[in-house]
């Protein structure tokens, strides 16, 4: 029997596809917060922490999600929730200290919250689950 990760081929197919457009987003990004690194602001550790550390969650959950690893669920989940929110502490500081306060800003953060919010919802609803069949042998009998 094959090893299955999801229900269905399409939610696989979307995650991977959005895993290696957000693989070189956080790459991108993970590059210029290196650029970027001098040792005197203690803000560019963060920055290169979380980015370093998104980059390196999305590179090992792609990795299992195409290897079908039984870990992949669970690393996806790690995964998406780490980097919402890394995001939505991104966001608010933006807005704490009004930077960014246009209406597209606005409206890009919000997608994106939301979209990630989705994939999280369907990697945990169209997961895999095997069926047990060890006591189908006990239906209909009468146990004390």
């Amino acid at each position: 029997m094959k090893k299955k990760i999801f229900k269905y081929l399409g939610v696989k197919i979307l995650i991977v596809f959005l895993g290696v457009i957000m693989f070189l987003i956080t790459g991108i990004a993970t590059y210029d917060a290196i650029v970027k690194f001098k040792a005197d602001f203690t803000i560019e550790y963060f920055d290169l922490f979380f980015t370093g550390s998104i980059f390196f969650l999305n590179l090992l959950s792609l990795v299992l999600v195409i290897f079908k690893s039984s870990k992949s669920i669970l690393f996806l989940n790690i995964y998406y929730v780490y980097f919402l929110s890394a995001f939505i502490i991104g966001v608010l500081g933006n807005y704490m200290y009004d930077e960014r306060i246009d209406f597209s800003y606005i409206i890009v953060n919000f997608t994106t919250i939301f979209v990630l919010s989705v994939l999280i919802f369907i990697i945990n609803r169209f997961k895999y689950k095997e069926t047990n069949y060890e006591n189908i042998e006990l239906i209909g009998t009468k146990q004390d």
